[in-house]
């Protein structure tokens, strides 16, 4: 039986190569998703796949390929236009592997923010890297497609996630001195790490700083996204120090008192 949203992608000259691809049989998954109602496909287009095939990011086979493209199919049907602008959600994929996604059962989102104004351009991805959309609701009878120019790439653990971001390496690099590295890939772990201007050069050489300390920083109560924080909320830390949520209104979001500068980054294990 044959998709419609793949009938629209082998139509479409900006994402044919994909709609080809799909026909391989290690990714007989992916076709499966797409024949299912209420689904929404982040589809790489012909310059993405191109790029990735000859990067050998996808094999030729496609062997590889299915657990990063599972990170491209959505489980409802999220049409841009129907999103006020300037908003941002969280949508579960059908990435759930263990491979790939340790959130004790739960599949790994994908962030999904809608431009400003008139403009029904989506930026997708992980918090970290995100994508503009070159293409939005292509609707076919079972779903939406939105093209985007790069293939996304699932999140890292929390560790390797946090050691790509230049604005808090110094952060990262004391998780890795005092052996915390472990305890940040757990399972279902949200992380409020503080970025570079938040410490001195004293800070930086303080040798009283511990794991404890840094544990300080995360709690396993939840993946929590800015969104699902409220005002006032209290939560408790790895260290058993309790923090509290202070926010004001929907886009500004203080801990004990500090401002988040920047929030809702994904890892294979939970947020920071």
């Amino acid at each position: 039986m044959a998709s419609a949203c793949l009938d629209a992608l082998a139509a479409n000259d900006d994402t044919n190569l994909l709609a080809k691809y799909l026909e391989k049989p290690a990714l007989q998954p992916i076709r499966q998703a797409l024949l299912t109602p209420d689904h929404t496909f982040i589809a790489p287009n012909n310059a993405a796949m191109s790029n990735a095939i000859a990067q050998g990011v996808l094999s030729e086979d496609g062997k590889d390929a299915l657990l990063t493209l599972q990170y491209h199919v959505l489980t409802k049907s999220i049409l841009s236009a129907a999103l006020p602008a300037n908003t941002t959600v969280f949508v579960e994929t059908l990435l759930n592997d263990a491979k790939a996604v340790q959130l004790r059962g739960a599949p790994q989102m994908l962030e999904l923010e809608r431009m400003s104004g008139n403009d029904t351009s989506l930026k997708v991805g992980d918090g970290q890297t995100m994508v503009l959309t070159t293409e939005t609701d292509i609707q076919c009878p079972m779903g939406i497609v939105h093209v985007v120019p790069q293939l996304l790439r699932y999140p890292p653990p929390a560790a390797t996630q946090m050691r790509s971001i230049d604005a808090i390496s110094t952060f990262a690099n004391l998780i890795d001195k005092y052996n915390v590295t472990g305890v940040t890939n757990s399972p279902v772990l949200t992380i409020f790490a503080p970025n570079n201007d938040a410490w001195t050069d004293v800070d930086k050489q303080n040798e009283h700083y511990s794991a404890s300390f840094l544990k300080a920083h995360m709690t396993a109560m939840g993946v929590f996204h800015a969104q699902d924080l409220s005002d006032n909320q209290q939560l408790t830390m790895l260290s058993g120090r309790t923090i509290e949520i202070s926010k004001p209104d929907d886009n500004t979001l203080f801990i004990n008192g500090i401002q988040v500068v920047k929030s809702n980054i994904l890892a294979s294990n939970g947020q920071g």
